[in-house]
């Protein structure tokens, strides 16, 4: 039966499958998984535990993520719990679970070592992160906010999580002039797919998705002028059918 599973979206393989598949496929062991959260800007999402294996997603940071297994060269497989994804991404990427309270809703915004913009950056924080606020801090005039790992973003480039967004179309056409990057899930660079995804997912949006380049077998959600903006944002020749475009609400894969 593990044959008929897809391996982007069953943490299932043939010397190892998640606990919840036991009775349906035979690895050779089952792993419970830990639960942990991506500290790092964003990650990719890899087939292979090898840096040069070519992208299935991103995971941006605070998403979580069950992993059922460590590599002592470095790597982690497990399920991200936002869209499903199955696959391999650096180890040190990851940290324990803490509960989120703001969301990056500016296109991305850098994270200072202080709260201070005349400070060298960090890195950044694209559109969709989440983060945890545990201080304020103001600089000439200028309000920030203090984050659990001891760094600062501008405070005005976050929302609370569960701030409602009334046009999440809108979002996406923000993401006009964005670099296709096939895979990619942040505001630097990403796919049709993720478009999609990314804006669909942000705070009170009343819809879950997992997007594919393929049809899922239950399309729920149909957005109007999706074709058109694929076509604007990430290019004509990556998606010249209306069809590969399908949304998927909160059906569970299969």
């Amino acid at each position: 039966m593990s044959d008929t599973l897809d391996r982007r979206r069953h943490p299932v393989r043939p010397d190892l499958a998640a606990r919840a598949y036991e009775g349906r496929v035979s690895p050779r062991r089952f792993a419970d998984g830990e639960r942990l959260r991506i500290a790092a800007d964003v990650v990719a999402l890899r087939k292979e535990p090898r840096p040069d294996c070519g992208l299935d997603t991103q995971a941006l940071h605070g998403e979580t993520v069950m992993v059922y297994e460590t590599t002592a060269e470095g790597w982690a497989w497990g399920q991200l719990d936002g869209d499903g994804y199955v696959g391999w991404l650096p180890s040190d990427a990851l940290a324990p679970v803490e509960e989120a309270t703001h969301v990056v809703r500016a296109l991305r915004t850098f994270r200072y070592p202080g709260a201070d913009l005349r400070f060298p950056a960090l890195g950044h924080l694209s559109l969709g992160a989440k983060v945890r606020v545990v201080g304020q801090a103001e600089t000439r005039g200028l309000a920030y906010a203090l984050l659990s790992d001891g760094s600062a973003v501008v405070a005005g480039h976050l929302v609370p999580v569960g701030s409602f967004e009334p046009d999440w179309v809108a979002i996406a056409e923000s993401l006009l002039g964005t670099p296709y990057l096939w895979g990619g899930k942040s505001s630097l660079g990403l796919d049709c797919s993720a478009l999609i995804q990314l804006c669909a997912s942000l705070p009170a949006t009343p819809c879950r998705v997992t997007v594919t380049c393929r049809k899922p077998r239950r399309a729920s959600v149909w957005i109007s002028r999706k074709v058109a903006l694929c076509r604007r944002i990430c290019g004509a020749e990556t998606c010249s059918s209306g069809a590969d475009m399908w949304v998927c609400s909160a059906a569970p894969f299969s």
